[in-house]
């Protein structure tokens, strides 16, 4: 039983943080009231569906948080699907980015490694150069 109870404790403490952002967003979230035509009020967010499509996006916390902070912007239009979508393709365009580069560091390390003498580092520097 102590050890439920810990673990429930551990649970809730790590999810606390979590509760108090979606808390944070469902409240900024919330529509203005106006008056005239209340078709026009977009619906409030509801904090557990923010939730589950944070934790179904499968982003980093940074990218959720920008996502979080584009909701609570005045000038954001978006959906909340929306930015998670344009969060998701920002980050396939930076792993495109940098993965030629970090394959590149790869083998100039195992071409370095390899090398026994200056004449071989020489020769596997050319050829890299040459593309041969």
């Amino acid at each position: 039983d102590a050890a439920i109870a810990d673990l429930k404790n551990a649970f809730v403490e790590a999810l606390s943080p979590v509760v108090e952002s979606v808390s944070v967003l469902v409240e900024s979230a919330k529509p203005v009231e106006v008056e005239g035509d209340e078709a026009d009020v977009a619906p409030a967010l509801d904090a557990v569906d923010i939730a589950e499509k944070f934790n179904e996006s499968g982003l980093p916390k940074i990218a959720l948080q920008r996502v979080a902070e584009s909701l609570k912007s005045d000038n954001n239009v978006k959906s909340l699907d929306e930015l998670i979508a344009d969060e998701k393709a920002y980050a396939t365009s930076l792993r495109e980015a940098f993965a030629p580069a970090a394959e590149e560091v790869g083998v100039i390390h195992e071409s370095v490694a390899k090398s026994s003498n200056l004449l071989d580092e020489f020769s596997a520097i050319a050829a890299r150069i040459s593309g041969k």
